[in-house]
């Protein structure tokens, strides 16, 4: 995939907002990124998540999150991934992406990660 952004569409990435590696998250407590005041209305996102040797991996991701729970704008990104590996070493995967607007969404699509992938 290649694409050729318009200058000023590259101009609005001026910086980082956080940047953290190796940061364990305890389970089933939200972490709020610690953005500062009236930053990050539209931000790109790069994460990437180390999978356990031989063990289950879940994880969700939600934008536009309220502090109060599911409502509002809330998109929610999950991915669970098995950790138990096929005949070719090969584990397998589900992405779901599920919104809370008006009109809510919910897809899911599989996936493959080949047998020496660490990370996802």
């Amino acid at each position: 995939l290649v694409t050729n952004p318009a200058t000023e569409y590259k101009s609005l990435r001026t910086a980082t907002l956080f940047a953290r590696s190796n940061l364990s998250l305890p389970v089933g407590i939200p972490f709020q990124l610690p953005l500062p005041s009236g930053a990050g209305a539209a931000i790109d996102l790069d994460v990437s998540f180390a999978l356990p040797a031989g063990g289950d991996l879940s994880i969700s991701l939600q934008v536009l999150a309220s502090l109060k729970g599911w409502e509002g704008n809330a998109t929610t990104m999950s991915m669970n991934v098995s950790g138990t590996a096929a005949a070719d070493g090969s584990r397998q995967g589900v992405f779901e992406i599920h919104t809370a607007r008006e009109q809510p969404v919910r897809v899911q699509q599989g996936f493959s990660i080949a047998k020496d992938e660490a990370l996802l």
